[in-house]
């Protein structure tokens, strides 16, 4: 009899184990492979058991009915630990299915391994991943301010921005093993929507008053095809840029630096990365950041109280305005080639009327 019943105790633990291995494989599969369903459903929200589901939901309502509330520092530390958690998820799943390697991750835990796109102060533990149109010239200004304090009537320049620049390609191996394995340091990555960060970089870089633009014409041939005289400020209309990104953007050699995805330069499942910075939520984040920054004031502050949100279009309508008349298949090519930019950061987009979530 116990005989028997040991068989059939073990039997069961080993269909319980199945069963808990076939769920957290399906998860794991949705979040890299379901791509068609994942997008008018908040990311973050699949990731949580029931209890901590009520929890977000709870949260986002009170967000939205609660602006004054929602800029409360204890609001913006819930902010920045969900998405925190919701990277680890996201980067613990695509470890799982071989996307990125453990070991890979295990080594740059407590080993440096240099990424152009950093910025550092090592006696303040502090470093950034800074991303094109993502903030980088006010992350440049405040990595300035922190390795040595601007003077009063002191301009931020080039030369500044090139010094931070040779610093951290200057940091020695052991200087930035300790900032990679410091449970103290500050280790920043600063995101926008993958649609915003395109329309940005679209706005600026492909503007005819620049030079710019006609090297980048030069430098993507292919480019080229899309460019006519329709659009008087920009070699291409927008939806010629979308076009040509949905056709050659699957191969990185044919994107300029600032169209690249930002998984693609900062590789946040591989770095240790602690904080996770939304440019939109910036307005409502930025008291809660100086405290942990221990700074006095962060680059925009100096412009005066509410300068950044004045400064920011609303994302959801200025989306609404350029993608109105990019094709539907063009949209979904371009989610997919920046696919994780929106699954590791949380962010989505609403196909059919055409509206960005995950800003907060």
């Amino acid at each position: 009899m116990l005989a028997r019943w040991s068989t059939t105790t073990l039997l069961l633990v080993i269909a319980s184990c199945f069963m808990v291995a076939s769920i957290a494989l399906y998860f794991d599969e949705y979040l890299s492979i379901k791509r068609d369903q994942i997008w008018k459903v908040a990311p973050s929200i699949l990731l949580f058991n029931q209890a901590s589901r009520r929890q977000v939901i709870s949260f986002e309502k009170d967000f939205e009915l609660n602006i004054s509330a929602a800029s409360k520092p204890e609001f913006a530390s819930v902010r920045f630990r969900r998405r925190l958690d919701h990277l680890h998820h996201v980067c613990d799943a695509g470890i799982r299915q071989g996307i990125w390697e453990q070991a890979e991750r295990v080594r740059r835990q407590d080993t440096w391994v240099q990424n152009d796109n950093f910025l550092v102060v090592p006696g303040t533990n502090f470093m950034m991943c800074v991303l094109p149109k993502c903030g980088s010239s006010s992350w440049h200004w405040l990595t300035r301010d922190l390795r040595e304090p601007l003077s009063a009537g002191h301009e931020f320049g080039w030369q500044d921005r090139q010094k931070n620049t040779q610093i951290m390609q200057d940091l020695s191996p052991d200087d930035g093993a300790k900032l990679m394995s410091n449970e103290n340091a500050f280790r920043g990555i600063s995101v926008r929507h993958p649609f915003s960060k395109l329309v940005s970089g679209w706005n600026q870089k492909l503007a005819r008053e620049l030079t710019y633009a006609s090297f980048l014409l030069e430098a993507y041939p292919h480019m080229q095809e899309y460019a006519d005289d329709t659009d008087k400020l920009h070699v291409l209309t927008f939806e010629n840029m979308a076009e040509y990104i949905a056709a050659y953007g699957h191969d990185v050699d044919n994107l300029d630096y600032h169209f690249l995805p930002m998984e693609y330069l900062c590789q946040p499942c591989l770095y240790p990365y602690n904080y996770v910075i939304k440019i939109e939520s910036m307005g409502n984040d930025q008291n809660w950041l100086t405290h942990e920054l221990n700074v006095e004031r962060m680059p925009w502050q100096e412009k005066g109280p509410g300068y950044f949100n004045a400064n920011q279009t609303n994302p959801v309508n200025i989306l609404r305005t350029y993608f109105k008349n990019v094709r539907k298949e063009t949209i979904l090519k371009l989610m997919d080639i920046y696919y994780y930019d929106f699954v590791l950061f949380g962010y989505t987009f609403d196909v059919d009327t055409l509206t960005p979530g995950g800003l907060v």
